[in-house]
């Protein structure tokens, strides 16, 4: 055990966050434990949130290419890591930039002269509370951008003197366990018991473990949060999600109607949602239907605090569209057009919850691309229609649907499955969603 340790306890190392501007809280109390005397000048506790981002002239479609970057928070690395990570980011020809979500700092122990602390243990209450919690992004890893929220306690000794006697006595003990160790080795033939830490080889039962989130050093220790952030507070109100039907038509050739359920969420297996064709030609035959999902990430290219009231511009931002959950459906001649039942699976890692937070912003769409029977020489359609894909807490009791958008009061919902007819609503000019075609 060191002569000197640090330890933070928060009440809890996963946040939820229901969409509500209600300010986050973080509690916990921060502990220290010494063997020796030492005069101590103070010990403070910060939050910290980042989000870094990097442009690269490839696209990442392997996950890895951005996590190889982007695994670890470069203000928590050393130095030399943080200087093999710029250089390794030159070389692959990566731009990396990094956005302050949240800073605070509180001071739980401060004197103005160092006080001398006996051997024992010593424990302070912290508390931090960040408003405006609904726009903060939750913690994320995706390829081309990273997500990260840390607690750390930092105790800054009385004088250099006392960090050289804190160093001295933290090796001198080091080496007094590894000396006792080694005399244990030479006496006994046998293998290590549990006790001594250090196995003569690896086993079975003894496999590396992996990156740990906890961070020791000499006098400072840090800590990583979780924090979740929800658009809907129950499945229960994931399955009242009212359903959304879009109308459109290609003059001359086909009239459609798609119906968009409103439970998208993030690890489902399928999404499933139907497809409403009507030829306005006799000889108009759709042969086949690819779906996709798409999802668009919005970033900023410049460092420094993020402000929450000033939305990101085109100038300052960053738009990066990739594609997922690729499905393709051949129309059967004993098909109907008129109702045509597809899927597309989001249970992919890439897919992730709707973000809509000042320094990120994660949308996405749902791409159909309609291609015709040969014979009749007509284009292919593409059409596009905006998709919300929340996520939910595994447990929760009475509770509504909290996001804005999708928000209907209760005569709203008995007239959501009404529809106009196809004149009234052609005759409001351009449809709810506009299709193009691909040259």
């Amino acid at each position: 055990m060191p002569s000197l340790e640090l330890e933070l306890r928060p009440d809890t190392n996963v946040i939820d966050l229901l969409g509500s501007s209600a300010p986050m809280v973080v509690q916990g109390t921060v502990e220290l434990r010494l063997l020796i005397p030492v005069y101590v000048l103070n010990i403070s506790v910060e939050l910290n949130g980042f989000v870094h981002s990097m442009t690269s002239n490839e696209s990442f479609n392997d996950q890895s290419k951005g996590l190889l970057i982007l695994a670890d928070s470069p203000h928590q690395l050393p130095c030399v890591h943080r200087i093999a990570r710029k250089a390794l980011c030159k070389i692959k020809g990566f731009k990396e930039f990094t956005q302050v979500l949240a800073h605070h700092r509180i001071v739980v122990l401060q004197s103005s002269q160092p006080c001398l602390m006996e051997p024992g243990v010593y424990t302070w209450p912290f508390e931090f509370t960040v408003e405006d919690s609904h726009l903060l992004p939750p913690t994320l890893s995706l390829p081309h951008h990273a997500v990260r929220y840390w607690l750390s306690a930092n105790l800054t000794p009385g004088s250099l003197q006392e960090r050289l006697k804190i160093s001295y006595n933290n090796v001198h003990q080091r080496m007094t366990q590894r000396a006792a160790v080694a005399y244990r080795r030479l006496s006994h033939s046998s293998s290590l018991s549990e006790e001594d830490g250090l196995p003569d080889s690896p086993s079975p039962h003894y496999t590396p473990l992996p990156p740990t989130h906890h961070e020791h050093h000499l006098l400072s220790t840090s800590q990583s949060l979780c924090v979740r952030q929800y658009i809907y507070t129950s499945y229960h109100a994931l399955t009242q999600a009212p359903r959304t039907r879009y109308r459109g038509v290609r003059q001359g050739s086909l009239r459609y109607e798609i119906c968009l359920p409103g439970n998208a969420y993030v690890g489902r297996k399928e999404y499933n949602f139907h497809c409403e064709f009507y030829p306005l030609r006799p000889d108009l035959v759709v042969d086949e239907i690819t779906a996709c999902v798409e999802q668009i990430e919005s970033y900023s290219l410049q460092e420094g605090q993020v402000v929450s009231e000033h939305a990101l511009t085109e100038q300052n931002k960053v738009l990066h569209t990739q594609r997922y959950s690729h499905t393709l459906y051949k129309v059967k001649p004993s098909d109907r057009q008129s109702h045509i039942a597809l899927f597309v699976p989001l249970n992919t890692p890439l897919v992730y919850q709707h973000v809509a937070s000042t320094a990120l912003q994660i949308q996405h769409q749902l791409r159909l691309v309609i291609r015709f029977c040969a014979s009749v020489h007509e284009r292919k359609m593409t059409l596009s229609f905006p998709l919300l894909i929340g996520t939910f807490p595994m447990s929760g009791l009475y509770c509504t649907r909290l996001h804005q958008h999708t928000l209907l009061a209760s005569n709203e919902m008995d007239d959501a499955d009404w529809l106009p007819s196809y004149s009234d609503a052609l005759s409001e000019g351009t449809p709810p969603c506009e299709f193009y075609d691909d040259i």
